[in-house]
């Protein structure tokens, strides 16, 4: 007599399919933090008032607070990424967790403005002494602290 033994398993993977469904929609998605088209009471809109400080124009030197604030980012942003994947296999929505990348990006901006962690860090004597007759927020030499615009202005969005 001849004994025929079949084993077999199933499992079901439709949890990994779904984790896989989930890590695919993040192809579609964008974070961004930094300046956008609101408008500046000089006239500029916010994005083009940041640019300007960040790469300089006519006699204002280079300001590069979104470069330096994008290198202090990465290691956080690093962490960021490890947390993300880990929000979404716990069920956080993909969209929690990327508005939280995008609110430390701004956050780490703001860091850098109050900090002044950027090249060109002082403004002109000339400057200092406006500030100081017309009793600014800033009496300071310090740059991008006139009225606190560039700091107050951080926005962050997920696409």
């Amino acid at each position: 007599m001849t004994i025929k033994a079949k084993f077999s398993c199933e499992q079901d993977l439709s949890a990994f399919m779904e984790l896989g469904n989930k890590i695919n929609q993040l192809d579609n998605k964008v974070v961004e933090y930094g300046y956008y088209d609101k408008p500046h009471y000089s006239g500029l809109n916010y994005a083009t008032l940041a640019a300007i400080h960040e790469y300089g124009w006519n006699n204002l030197p280079m300001r590069n607070f979104i470069t330096s604030s994008a290198i202090l980012f990465l290691p956080e942003l690093d962490k960021l990424n490890k947390k993300l994947f880990k929000d979404i296999v716990s069920g956080v929505s993909i969209n929690t967790a990327l508005s939280e990348i995008g609110m430390k990006g701004a956050k780490k901006i703001e860091f850098v403005i109050d900090r002044a962690l950027f090249s060109n860090p002082t403004v002109s004597s000339s400057t200092t002494k406006y500030r100081n007759r017309v009793g600014s927020n800033n009496p300071s030499n310090t740059a991008l602290f006139h009225y606190g615009d560039l700091k107050k202005a951080t926005e962050w969005k997920v696409k």
